[in-house]
């Protein structure tokens, strides 16, 4: 039987699926996954019970959460023949990496594309010579887009040891919700953070122009964001307060599919996003995908 660990970094809005596919996962391998930390408080219904298969390590070195010896004792007891790496540039990760190597076990780091601090893409400088060089023995680079296998393969110099795989999703609720009809108006939804890169007050606006002209048309968002009260002040001003509503009251993440369950078209005015998972239940429920003329 083969077995895998992945060794993640800090969880995150994902958790829920990475814990279930951990969980498919032991159908065909016997499989860990191994967290830095659980996901903040965002909301109570994010939260997830870790079940037998995940964990999350807690001997950290000078308070810092991704430097820790814990790794390798978990690995040296697991033994894996296989370990995953959730990103290249955390030290317990790579401590991990070379546990492997050491051990002749294959490794694979999954990683998204990588940005500077001002958001550009990276290019091959000191950065990624660095990296280059101590992963050069890497078995696999998996990363979350097809449009980011150009950047690891041919600028960071990987080669053909780059693969594309998107993130897990939980998406087999969505698929059962029933086809969508005509109406006098229909529901929007728009389920992203209330941040400045979802651009909300655009899906704001976006609604309003559909409002204007079907005045049954109703908008749901997610409450959660730091531009909740300035989204409030926008839906005051344009007087939508009777047609707008935030989803304040979702109780379980089991919940949530039914909010995408009575909308009919996906609001998504975002200015970047990497592989949003919200376009993915909003296309698995059977929504309309509507994104900014702009």
């Amino acid at each position: 039987e083969i077995s895998a660990c992945l060794v993640g970094s800090e969880m995150c809005i994902r958790d829920r699926h990475q814990i279930k596919l951990c969980d498919a996962l032991q159908e065909y391998y016997d499989t860990e996954f191994w967290f830095y930390s659980r996901l903040g408080a965002r909301a109570a219904f994010w939260k997830t019970p870790l079940g037998k298969n995940c964990k999350v390590f807690t001997n950290f070195l000078w308070k810092t959460k991704f430097i820790t010896f814990q790794p390798i004792k978990w690995l040296n007891q697991k033994n894996p023949d296989i370990v995953m790496l959730g990103g290249f540039s955390v030290p317990g990760n790579f401590l991990a990496y070379l546990w492997a190597k050491k051990n002749g076990k294959k490794t694979i780091v999954f990683t998204e594309r990588s940005r500077d601090k001002a958001g550009n893409l990276r290019k091959w400088g000191l950065y990624w010579k660095v990296i280059h060089f101590l992963y050069q023995n890497v078995d696999m680079v998996m990363v979350s887009e097809e449009d980011i296998v150009p950047q690891f393969r041919d600028e960071f110099r990987f080669g053909d040891k780059v693969v594309s795989s998107r993130y897990s999703a939980d998406i087999e609720s969505y698929l059962h919700h029933p086809y969508r009809t005509k109406k006098e108006g229909y529901t929007y939804m728009f389920p992203n953070r209330l941040t400045d890169i979802y651009n909300p007050l655009e899906a704001i606006r976006m609604f309003y122009r559909f409002y204007k002209r079907y005045p049954e048309s109703y908008l749901i968002m997610n409450a959660l964001g730091e531009l909740r009260a300035d989204c409030e002040q926008l839906i005051e001003e344009l007087k939508l307060t009777k047609s707008v509503e935030f989803l304040d009251n979702i109780a379980t993440w089991d919940d949530l599919h039914k909010e995408y369950k009575r909308s009919d078209i996906m609001i998504f005015p975002a200015k970047f996003s990497n592989g949003n998972f919200t376009i993915i239940e909003a296309m698995a429920s059977g929504c309309l995908l509507y994104t900014s003329p702009s």
